[in-house]
């Protein structure tokens, strides 16, 4: 018994074939399309991520920063009341040196 077929058979399973191969094509550019995006905004995210993470290392440094100038200001003005001092306490020695007279 032979087959029966449409007459444009070859040309029907090509067209079928073509519309897959087509679809299928359409289907990896728009999952390419999406799997760029993403990595896109996966590396705007680790941008901004690395942006943050300077910003709290630079506010760290600052507050570092200032703390020893601050611990600076406080020994410089320690060592002036003490040499000061001393000056002081110097000059009354003096003053007062020869008690006798």
């Amino acid at each position: 018994m032979a087959e029966i077929r449409h007459p444009d058979y070859k040309s029907l399973f090509a067209r079928k074939k073509t519309k897959r191969k087509e679809a299928d094509s359409e289907q990896k550019r728009v999952e390419a399309s999406r799997d760029r995006e993403e990595a896109r905004q996966d590396r705007a995210e680790a941008s901004r991520e690395r942006a943050e993470a300077s910003r709290e290392r630079a506010a760290a440094s600052q507050e570092r920063a200032e703390a020893i100038q601050k611990q600076r200001d406080e020994e410089r003005q320690d060592w002036e009341h003490t040499r000061l001092t001393n000056f002081g306490d110097f000059l009354r020695h003096c003053h007062t040196y020869p008690p006798d007279r």
